[in-house]
């Protein structure tokens, strides 16, 4: 797998509203890429949806 080009890639800010999909992105890039990630799926399921 090729990394990306970092030309293409988009930071954006999320609204409040869109933190489950958000959330759910990650948990499934982590499951997918975990070598991209300092962190573990099992981790960050662990961790609570409260700020």
């Amino acid at each position: 797998m090729m990394p990306p080009d970092p030309s293409t890639v988009t930071v954006a800010a999320i609204e409040p509203a869109q933190w489950q999909a958000y959330k759910s992105l990650r948990l499934r890039m982590l499951r997918e890429v975990p070598q991209a990630f300092g962190s573990s799926v099992e981790t960050e399921e662990d961790l609570t949806d409260a700020m």
